[in-house]
């Protein structure tokens, strides 16, 4: 089954969400790390996207503001 250019375009937006909040990483490590080095050729793409959605971070990082008071 051949996705559509919808399917293709959100699998897309699902993968720079996530290379987006592991920015440290190249993409072939992200995609190798997500897959937890399953050949990928093998994959459909809404699979790829559901493995790489399991590296967002659950919940949003707080980082302290400079200027607060301790």
């Amino acid at each position: 089954m051949h996705a559509t250019g919808q399917q293709r375009r959100e699998v897309m937006e699902r993968l720079l969400r996530v290379w987006e909040a592991n920015p440290h990483l190249r993409l072939g490590q992200l995609l190798r790390h997500a897959t937890y080095g399953v050949d990928i050729s093998y994959l459909f793409d809404e699979e790829l996207a559901e493995l790489l959605e399991q590296h967002l971070p659950k919940k949003p990082t707080l980082v302290p503001r400079r200027d607060a008071a301790p």
